[in-house]
């Protein structure tokens, strides 16, 4: 009678461990989707972009427009800024209402 050999799996060494390699992958899954990578970019993005218009702007400066609208009902916006939206509104209003250009403040404060 013969003896029958059931055939085994031997993995032949690769470098690292089986282990790390399923971990790896098991990490690596989610980014290999559309959604999860482009809700990672939008985080990088909006990150990047706030820490940047910090670094530019300075902390005193609101970076979007709900920091905006709370630094004005604070009555902590600065002046500059103030007059530049007084002359940004101006401006639009003589756009949309064909209003004389003469009422734009565009160059001292009233």
């Amino acid at each position: 009678m013969s003896e029958q050999t059931v055939p085994r799996f031997i993995p032949k060494p690769t470098g690292f461990s089986t282990f790390s390699h399923r971990l790896w992958h098991i990490v690596s899954l989610p980014f290999r989707r559309s959604v999860p990578r482009l809700a990672f970019v939008t985080v990088v993005w909006i990150t990047t972009y706030n820490v940047a218009v910090r670094l530019w702007k300075g902390p005193d400066h609101p970076i979007n427009r709900f920091q905006w609208r709370r630094m004005e009902n604070a009555g902590t916006l600065p002046d500059e800024l103030l007059q530049k939206k007084k002359t940004v509104l101006d401006y639009h209003k003589s756009r949309f209402f064909n209003q004389d250009s003469a009422h734009v403040s565009v160059l001292a404060p009233d």
